[in-house]
């Protein structure tokens, strides 16, 4: 595509020609960065240069036309002279030539200076030298702050959403880690990731953008873990401060600086490079001092990579292109261009040096590594490779490697190919492991040690002989174990993620994202939630806003995708723009390019649009010049030539037979189809540049917005033919337009200058700009059901999400209020009447008015309306979660909820239902044939996953079988007692049953723990082990075996050994003549009558062995126990066994044991009395005194922490819900256990302090705790949502009235009194607070008196009486009301003064109570304030003391020091005389501080034993009565700091920096903190 610069008359095509080959051999240069490609690319340059002067030289001479009547050829100044000449004096600023000083001014600059000489002469200069000067400030120094244009101006639209771009795959330093926070680059930008210790994950902090193009390498500081270079295309490098987010220093280089490596020896100095050198120094700190290393130049290909030595810190080595390394020796010998890879296949590509690491163990070897030459150790030093490492199949391509640091001679490596890691040891040529982590080729890693931390045990340290031995070391096959470490990864598809790779798990993961920039997104029309972005990177990809995960990616590289458009309806289609394949049409929920489009043979097309009113209808314009009209059948209908290539178009919302276009020729174009002829309907001329994008107005329908390369915005009227408006203020051309679909005066452009301009079409003024995005803004999209949710997308490769709500303030407040439908709905024109509050007029507003409206016959519709419209206005991430919860809390049965219930937070009744539907819903989806194509999970995947589910369930016997299904064998058998013993019993069977299919060898031990003789003995006598079968018989009859059932007990032997059953003794005579069938078959016919004798073989046994009286009693006796006692001398017993049925008893009574046998008959249960004379009596009382002696028998055996989680459980088997805390405790981390007993579900402590404020609620609902859920909207400032779910619940008042009270005090923020007042209306007890708001209203007396009348209070001069009266009465505070309310104000702040004073004097005084008056009087006016300074800097002392109790008692500690100081310096300053004293305030600041030291910094508010800290009895004293000042909380929402929904999210342009702690300040700009 050329750019409209080049659309001039003397450039003729050939020339053009010519440009277009020299940007294609620019592309190809850069894209393989070969120096011939660069030679050719500046040749053609130079001829292009000459061919357009001379060009242009024609041109002039051609258009002065020859006067050849005389002698002499004269020029004649003709029509296109004129026009060429006017045309190069266009003057952009629209004033003409001013003469200053006799001096014509021309120029911009000139006639600026000019007009601001002027304006300042006519200014008188005042004198000040009579003014007093003030000694310091009263408060603390803050930094020196730039204020800019757009910084006067407080940003409205709030970011809510934010989809970061995927890392680039262009260059190979792309990532970097250092400490808890690790870093990757996108194109643009530098994206920051820091690890949260208190929830310990990690979250992105920062976006650091200043680059203009491709970021071509990042590297940490060795030393200083904060300071992080940047080196880009734009051809610059910048050092940043990571931890303030600031840039440090910047520097200008001569060529494309490609690599950057920190000097170890000089902690501010940073090398780099470009080109083929050399090497240059740059020490930041002292500004531009640069020096060359003279070492590091001169190399005869380009540097890629800079590695210095992190011991020898004088020696360098530099990775080439050519695949070569050279080492480079700070003041000694160089070895340049070595070591290149080895040409086997004679190709004539170069293989370039993609990753280089230093041994950390030596000064001499490295690692290094080739795409297609793989990794190989050097010796530097002899110049030699040391081991080559081969990957164990030859289609692996190894891209990066990174050295294991704690694991010696231990590096990691990845797959271009595949997302494989693969670790190895250098003295092995082959890897020890191999891990595949995603479907994704790796492009580039980096390996980050850790110290694995063992959870600390109460028994640590002791042995004793029936400890449990150790488990060994997990190694692999190469018995090497696997080390401790993570690797942080990134993908070709631009995913990052960091891996442990001791514990085989992602510690964190983003799958997927853009890697350039992103021209298009758009909402879908059906599924409103899905959003869809088509990118440079040759990708549409559809995300979910409400987790910004993505969904779907299309199939294929398409090239360039300019643009997309989703079909209308539910056809779950989209079609889209390439640079060179036309359009296609991809089927979503198929995944699957269903048609392809070609009418605009290879030219980019630029712009595409489906009809949606008439769904057969595509649009599609480009590079061709042409606007082609087709149905989805490919049918084309109409073809519209324009002079020029056309970049934007759009159809008619009003008429499905209307569209327009937006032209290179400065034209906007409307045409209509039925017309027979070619020509437009209308043309639009005034832009005086390209232009790129055209709207249709939604709601207004004769409308049309284009936007120019010129920078401004027009707004036609195609019924009037004219332009009605003109928007200035963008600077460079704008690439995105959209209508806000409710409000028909709201306008969104997005424009190369980085920002995002919101524009009221009423005055043509701009009403916000947003400067968050890092590079240009494409595209511009609203939710279809969300009118004031917008997504954006930029060359950054970002999307961001924006809440544009408190733009069109009052709506959503006049709905809360209870404001009629005429103050929220209008018509187009009642709409566009300026300075008119906003009205809604769009089809998504109207249908929730009209449900209202059906709805008015009910009792009480207001708890439905604040539904309704609560989800019309809140952002999609978590409200539709919330208000599901909701429904369920009011009773709701979960079968009428939406079916996306079931993937939020769901409530704890319904947790098993879900889960368990959720385990056999993977199950099923093993059936599939063919699974769900690529990237889909496998069969196994799904088993695992409701494997997993199954034991978070209970149900150990399903886990068990899907494991068998999974052929784990072992693992389920393991698991398996935990259901039954008979069920392991089953399951053992069935396992050998299938190790016998199997023919393994391993089926002995698992028949014999289940006493399965029969098993055995088919096995072995199946496989010809007839004497194994014997045995086993021989084994079962003697009883080794456990029976498979509980039988009747069998006559014993007199020596003790039963009697076989007679199933046993059937086997066992089976297998003898079995044997002696072999052994008469084989020729020993005397080995099998041996067989045969002995097939009674226990009574022969015994007469062959001499016991002939053993085995007559075999034979005499069926019930030979009595027979044996007497035979072995114990006839008494014997006797017993006559006389006796139960002879345990009796057998312990003979036995010596009299006391088990007395035992045995007096109880039933002899478990406890058998513990007691056993020598256990604490277990035996555990039996008397607990029914459920588990939790008593873990204390007692030395495992205090299950015995706790068992008494703080009901059901003893499961773990208890409280037992994190308990096991924290334990565990040697009381800090973690008090931060869960403050958090009942730390779950939604980590959603607050992530940003995210409804999904902590929605943890709070799914346990019905309404209040807490309330109070955590409240503190997210997510107002209007709590007070229309308090409303609807109904059963939380006292919540739902601080809310409105907040929104009150927003409306006064913003202006609103009126509307402040009737929200404070619908609270019951609002005198106070009425009187409060008026207070505070600086206005015109009838303008006050007038709202004093709303709120139904008296008028000022009635206050001022009424105060007179109270005066005398003595009460202080109702006088201070009135006084404050009245003409004379001064007079209430002195008695509240007065009042304050007298109560801070006493020895006891309550701090609610000066609290409240303080309160009160701070409600004065300020310009009535400053009339009286002492009382000013008096009332500002003791607000910020007590101020600081307050900060105390509700957590925020850390404004606590801040608050203090600022009043002891006010008190310094101005010689405050108060009741409270500078010394005092001093030991209050030193106690509060020594304490805070010793606080944990992930739980500030966590109330520490102070009396077990080391400190002195003072300090201890001085915080103790600090604290009792500042008392108990009272808060209805809860203790700790307020986060602000999103403000988690980085950004560029809205940052505030805390003079108080110097961070950034976690508050919404657009709410009242």
């Amino acid at each position: 595509m050329l750019s409209t610069r080049w659309n001039v008359p003397w450039i003729s095509r050939e020339i053009k020609t010519m440009i277009r080959r020299k940007q294609r051999v620019y592309n190809k240069a850069k894209r393989t960065n070969n120096e011939t490609h660069w030679e050719e690319f500046k040749l053609l340059r130079k001829t292009v240069k000459t061919k357009l002067e001379e060009a242009h030289q024609n041109y002039i001479s051609q258009i002065l036309e020859v006067d050849e009547e005389g002698e002499r050829k004269t020029p004649v100044v003709g029509k296109k002279f004129w026009q060429y000449v006017k045309s190069k004096k266009r003057d952009s600023c629209g004033i003409a030539p001013l003469s200053s000083n006799g001096k014509l001014m021309e120029d911009s600059k000139g006639k600026a200076e000019a007009l601001n000489h002027q304006f300042v002469s006519v200014f008188t200069d005042e004198n000040i030298s009579s003014q007093p000067k003030l000694n310091g400030s009263p408060s603390p120094d803050i930094d020196h702050l730039e204020i800019t244009v757009e910084g006067k101006k407080r940003r409205m639209a709030k970011q809510v959403g934010l989809l970061p771009a995927g890392c680039q795959p262009w260059n190979v330093d792309v990532v970097a880690a250092s400490g808890d926070r690790f870093v990757y680059c996108a194109t643009l930008c530098v994206y920051i990731y820091q690890l949260d210790r208190k929830f310990q994950e990690f979250r992105l902090v920062s976006i650091m953008s200043e680059h203009k193009k491709t970021i071509t390498a990042i590297a940490f500081n060795p030393r200083n873990p904060d300071f992080l270079a940047s080196a880009g295309a734009d051809r610059k490098v910048i050092i940043w401060n990571v931890a303030n987010q600031k840039l440090v220093a910047r520097m200008d280089t001569a060529d494309t600086p490609k690599a950057i490596g920190w000097c170890y020896d000089q902690l501010d100095t940073l090398s780099f490079a470009g080109g083929k050198g050399p090497v240059q120094m740059w020490k930041f700190q002292d500004g531009l001092m640069i020096k060359t290393c003279r070492e590091a130049s001169g190399f005869p290909s380009s540097i890629l990579l800079l590695r210095w030595h992190p011991k020898n810190t004088g020696r360098l080595a530099v990775g080439h292109q050519n695949g070569a390394i050279s080492i480079c020796n700070v003041g000694g010998k160089s070895y340049k261009n070595t070591l290149g890879p080895e040409d086997e296949d004679d190709s004539e590509m170069e293989d370039p040096v993609s990753s280089l690491q230093w041994d950390p163990l030596s000064t001499d070897y490295l690692i290094m590594c080739n795409v297609r030459a793989g990794v190989r150790l050097i010796d530097t030093e002899s110049q030699s490779v040391i081991m080559k490492f081969t990957p164990p199949s030859a289609a692996s391509s190894i891209s990066a490697m990174s050295w294991i640091n704690n694991a010696p001679g231990i590096f990691v490596t990845g797959d271009v190919r595949s997302g494989i890691l693969r670790i190895w040891n250098v003295s092995m040529s082959k890897p020890i492991e191999t891990i595949k982590i995603k479907k994704t080729g790796i492009h580039a890693l980096q390996a980050i040690t850790t110290k694995i931390m063992k959870p600390k045990d109460g028994r640590e340290g002791h042995v004793s002989s029936t400890s449990a031995a150790d488990s060994p070391a997990m190694v692999n096959q190469a018995h090497f174990a696997v080390p401790p470490a993570q690797i942080l990864c990134t993908f070709h598809d631009g995913g990052v993620g960091l891996y442990d790779l001791g514990l085989k798990k992602w510690k964190f993961l983003r799958e997927e994202g853009h890697i350039e920039t992103i021209f298009e997104c758009i909402f879908c029309p059906d599924d409103v939630d899905l959003l869809a972005t088509a990118s440079f990177d040759g990708t549409v990809k559809v995300w979910n806003v409400t987790d910004m995960e993505a969904v779907k990616t299309s199939p294929g590289n398409v090239g360039v995708i300019y643009s997309i458009c989703w079909a209308p309806a539910d056809l779950n289609c989209l079609v889209a723009g390439t640079s060179k394949k036309g359009i296609f049409i991809w089927n979503y929920t198929t995944n699957r390019i269903t048609q392809r489009f070609h009418e605009h043979g290879e030219s980019p097309v630029f712009g595409v649009a489906w009809n949606q009113s008439d769904s057969r209808r595509i649009m599609s314009v480009g590079q061709d010049c042409y606007c082609i009209i087709r149905l989805v059948n490919g049918e084309v209908i109409q073809k519209y030539r324009h002079p020029e290539p056309v970049f934007g178009c759009d159809w008619s919302p009003h008429n499905k037979d209307m569209l327009v276009t937006g032209c290179g020729d400065m034209k906007v174009r409307v045409y209509y189809i039925p017309t027979s002829a070619d020509a437009p309907l209308k043309v639009f001329t005034g832009h005086t540049a390209k232009v790129f994008k055209v709207k249709w107005c939604p709601l207004r329908e004769s409308i049309i917005c284009s936007g120019s390369d010129d920078g401004t915005v027009r707004v036609w009227d195609y019924t009037q033919g004219a332009c009605i408006c003109v928007l200035n203020g963008h600077t460079a051309p704008i690439r995105g337009l959209l209508w806000n679909t409710e409000i028909p005066y709201l306008l969104i452009t997005g424009s190369w200058d980085y920002s995002i301009r919101i524009w009221d079409l009423r005055d043509g003024a701009c009403i916000d700009t947003i400067l968050d995005h890092g590079a240009d803004v494409y595209g511009l999209t609203s939710h279809p059901d969300r009118p004031f949710l917008i997504a954006s997308s930029s060359r950054d490769s970002t999307v961001r999400l924006w809440n544009i709500t408190p733009l069109v303030q009052p709506l959503e407040m006049n709905i809360i209020a209870g404001k009629p439908w005429s103050e929220i709905f209008g018509t187009v024109e009642s709409a566009m009447v300026p300075g008119q509050n906003p009205l809604m007029i769009g089809r998504a507003s109207i249908e929730r008015k009209i449900k209202q409206l059906e709805l008015a016959g009910l009792k009480d519709v207001r708890p439905q309306t604040l539904k309704v419209f609560s989800k019309f206005f809140s952002q999609p991430a978590g409200s539709n979660n919330l208000w599901d919860l909701v429904s369920v809390v009011q009773g709701m049965d979960d079968i009428l909820l939406g079916e996306n219930y079931s993937k939020g937070i769901m409530h704890v009744k319904h947790l098993t239902k879900f889960k368990a539907s959720e385990a056999q819903t993977l199950e099923m989806a093993k059936m599939s044939k063919f699974g769900g194509g690529i990237g889909a999970p496998t069969r196994e995947e799904h088993l695992k996953e409701s494997a997993k589910i199954h034991m978070q369930l209970g149900n150990i016997q399903r886990y068990c079988e899907v494991l068998v299904e999974l052929g784990q064998w072992e693992k389920a058998l393991a698991v398996s007692p935990g259901v039954s013993l008979e069920y392991w019993k089953s399951l053992t069977k069935r396992y050998a049953l299938r190790l016998i299919k199997d023919e393994s060898d391993e089926v002995v031990p698992f028949g014999v723990a289940v006493g399965d003789t029969e098993l055995l003995i088919s096995n072995f006598t199946t496989r010809g082990q007839l004497f194994e079968a014997v045995l086993t018989a021989q084994v079962a009859c003697e009883g080794a075996f456990i029976p498979q059932q509980n039988s009747s007990s069998s006559p014993g032997l007199p020596n003790g050994t039963d009697l076989p059953s007679k199933q046993e003794d059937k086997l066992l005579k089976n297998c003898v003549h079995r044997l002696a069938d072999w052994y008469f078959y084989n020729g020993s016919p005397i080995l099998s009558a041996c067989c045969y004798l002995s097939k009674n073989d226990v009574k022969v046994r015994y007469f062959y062995n001499g016991s002939p009286t053993l085995s007559a009693c075999c034979y005499l006796f069926k019930d030979d126990v009595k027979v044996r006692y007497f035979y072995n001398g114990s006839p008494i017993l014997s006797a017993c066994c006559y006389l006796s049925k139960d002879d345990v008893k009796v057998r312990y009574f003979y036995n010596g044991y009299p006391i088990l046998s007395a035992c045995c008959y007096l109880s039933k249960n002899d478990v406890k009395v058998r513990y007691f004379y056993n020598g256990y009596p604490i277990l035996s009382a555990c039996c008397y005194l607990s029914k459920d002696d588990v939790k008593v028998k873990y204390f007692y055996n030395g495992s205090p922490i299950l015995s706790a989680c068992c008494y703080l459980s009901k059901n003893d088997v499961k773990l208890s819900k409280d037992d994190v805390k308990v096991r924290y405790f334990y565990n040697g981390s009381p800090i973690l256990s008090a931060c869960c007993y403050l958090s009942k579900d730390d779950v939604k402590v980590r959603y607050f302090y992530n940003g995210s404020p409804i999904l902590s609620a929605c943890c709070y609902l799914s346990k019905d705790d309404v209040k807490g859920a309330i109070g955590i909207l409240i503190r997210g400032h997510e107002l209007e949502l709590a007070v229309a779910m308090g409303t609807v619940l109904g059963n939380v008042s006292e919540q739902t009235y601080l809310a409105i009270e907040y929104l009150s005090r927003r409306c006064e923020h913003h202006g609103k009194w009126e509307l402040a007042i009737d929200l404070l209306k619908l609270i019951p007890d609002n005198s106070l607070l009425l009187a409060k708001c008026c207070s505070r209203c600086s206005a015109s007396k009838d303008e006050i008196n007038s709202l004093h009348k709303r709120a139904g209070l008296p008028s000022t001069e009635d206050c001022l009486t009424e105060a007179e009266k109270l005066k005398n009465v003595i009460n202080c505070f109702e006088c201070a009301k009135y006084y404050l309310l009245s003409p004379s104000p001064e007079i209430g702040l002195n008695i509240g003064l007065q009042d304050v004073k007298k109560k801070l004097s006493t020895g006891y005084w309550d701090i609610d109570e000066v609290f409240s008056v303080l309160q009160l009087i701070s409600c004065i006016r300020s310009d009535k304030l400053e009339q009286n300074n002492e009382m000013r800097y008096e009332v500002l002392c003791l607000c910020s003391y007590i101020g600081a109790l307050m900060a105390i008692r509700k957590g925020y500690d850390q404004i606590v020091l801040f608050l203090l100081s600022l009043a002891r310096t006010l008190m310094q300053r101005h010689n405050l005389t108060l009741p409270i004293t500078d010394q005092m305030i001093e030991k209050e600041q030193k106690a509060w501080n020594v304490i805070l030291n010793h606080k944990d910094e992930r739980s500030l508010t966590f109330e520490i034993d102070v009396t077990s800290l080391n400190i002195s009895p003072d300090i201890l004293t001085d915080f103790q009565n600090l604290v009792k000042k500042a008392g108990l909380e009272k808060s209805l929402v809860g203790v700790g700091p307020d986060l602000v929904a999103s403000s988690h999210l980085p950004s560029h342009s809205d940052v505030h920096i805390s003079v108080i702690t110097g961070t950034r300040i976690m508050v919404s700009c657009s709410d009242e903190t």
